[in-house]
């Protein structure tokens, strides 16, 4: 169990990019699908949801070969029945880690790997986001 939820926060999005980049990505039974499972479920217990999904949709993206399908429809549909507080923090998250610079002080692979499919869900999903609530203008 995460002792509190600004560190399960942190090892969520720690988890959740080192996830998106990893090799062991397509093997749903590696360690990185284990640990990045375990702080999504731990968020869900300190109220804090969509940060887990957020990083399931960019898994499911780049597995789906960086296009969207169902799945990814499915998940983003959801946005429309959390809080507004949590739209305008996923609002955030797309903005932000769309490009690289805004979160690393010198854009590497992983940086640039993540930005790219953000911005492909971001343009590829943009009016179902729009619908959901979350505002990326």
């Amino acid at each position: 169990m995460a002792t509190s939820r600004d560190t399960t926060v942190t090892m969520l999005q720690h988890y959740g990019r080192a996830l998106v980049v990893s090799p062991e990505i397509s093997d749903r039974n590696s360690n990185a699908w284990k640990r990045f499972n375990f702080y999504s479920s731990e968020a869900v217990r300190w109220d804090y949801p969509t940060l887990g999904t957020f990083y399931v949709t960019l898994a499911e993206y780049k597995l789906n070969g960086m296009s969207g399908n169902e799945k990814i429809k499915q998940l983003l549909e959801t946005y429309k029945f959390v809080d507004d507080g949590d739209k305008a923090y996923l609002a955030r998250l797309y903005k932000g880690l769309s490009d690289p610079e805004n979160w690393q002080r010198t854009p590497n692979a992983m940086g640039r790997e993540i930005g790219e499919i953000v911005t492909g869900i971001s343009e590829e999903y943009d009016d179902l986001l729009s619908n959901a609530g979350i505002d990326l203008l």
